[in-house]
């Protein structure tokens, strides 16, 4: 059986103290050694195959430098804009991150939360969160650092890097009334979300107020793949009664309203146009946009603030912009 290379055995084969290579191989300010003998330490370790005992670190020091990302949809391409985001700002301040995978449609999940807190990771990016959010009481009482990212609590306590869902609902109305549009539809996920609510509450206020004549039908609680497919497969069966656009304020919905349009030969966006929600201003569905990417990033070296200083961040509210794309256009009676 091969035996595992450790400090010690990579101490007895270059003849140098086991604090010493630990201190190299930790990129460590203190090591006083020169780049030669650096280099060394680092190519003898790589060519034996040396690992850093994470476990061993961990209760030696009370800190593992990993971080979880609890998401809800790890096939969303919005969440790894924010995990891609995360990840990159973690790993410059040198903590490997994990990614767990938080299903809304499973009840609670308050045994993925618990199990964060075991003292695998020095802390959590919480990109799952309901308003409210029992789950997070389980973060609190370990006393786990943790920051909410997309996605608001409702608490006034949590640190929160979300976007702003009442503009979201602003913009999104705007740029349905000024391209003439009155018979809407808007379709809504989850409101345990609070992005949901706030989203739809602010579109349906703004739209009244921008144009009273607009019919809005709104459906709430969406969160099927199978259900939005037959909610379109309605929608668009009879052009007498079609309505003339359609809101969904979820990235990847919106792609499955372009499918359903493309399966009953209903042209957008000449006979129906869809405005989405997302993080890419370049994607070609035209969709009120948030820099997704720059939100997880932001937040993760929040989170790192706050598990080596302890100092509370504060939060940021990201305003969107909206991308035209190619779905969008202004209606053709």
């Amino acid at each position: 059986m091969t035996t595992k290379p450790t400090l010690k055995s990579l101490s007895n084969l270059l003849g140098l103290h086991p604090s010493l290579i630990s201190r190299v191989l930790r990129g460590a300010s203190d090591a006083r050694v020169s780049d030669e003998k650096r280099q060394l330490i680092i190519d003898t370790a790589r060519q034996v195959g040396y690992r850093p005992d994470r476990m061993g670190r961990s209760l030696k020091f009370r800190s593992s430098k990993i971080v979880a990302v609890l998401t809800p949809d790890i096939t969303n391409p919005f969440h790894s804009l924010l995990f891609r985001g995360a990840e990159s700002a973690a790993r410059l301040a040198g903590y490997q991150v994990i990614l767990c995978h938080v299903d809304d449609a499973v009840a609670n999940g308050l045994e993925l939360m618990e199990s964060v807190t075991q003292g695998l990771v020095d802390g959590v990016l919480v990109a799952c969160a309901w308003t409210p959010d029992p789950r997070l009481k389980a973060l609190k009482t370990a006393g786990l650092p943790y920051v909410l990212i997309n996605r608001p609590s409702g608490d006034a306590g949590d640190v929160q890097f979300v976007p702003d869902d009442v503009e979201t609902g602003r913009l999104a109305a705007q740029a349905l009334v000024e391209r003439g549009h009155r018979r809407i539809v808007a379709l809504f996920s989850d409101l345990r979300i609070g992005n949901m609510k706030g989203r739809r509450d602010s579109f349906a206020q703004f739209l009244r107020e921008q144009d009273p004549r607009c019919a809005l039908t709104v459906f709430d609680g969406i969160t099927q793949k199978s259900e939005l497919r037959r909610l379109c497969a309605q929608l668009m069966s009879g052009a007498a009664d079609r309505p003339s656009a359609i809101f969904v304020p979820h990235s990847q919905q919106a792609a499955t309203v372009l499918e359903e349009a493309l399966r009953h030969r209903v042209r957008v966006p000449d006979d129906l146009s869809v405005l989405g929600y997302g993080g890419d201003v370049d994607s070609a569905i035209s969709a009120v946009c948030v820099p997704a990417e720059a939100m997880g990033a932001h937040a993760m070296k929040a989170l790192i603030g706050l598990i080596e200083h302890g100092a509370a961040p504060t939060g940021e509210t990201y305003r969107p912009i909206l991308n035209d794309g190619v779905t969008l256009s202004r209606y053709r009676d």
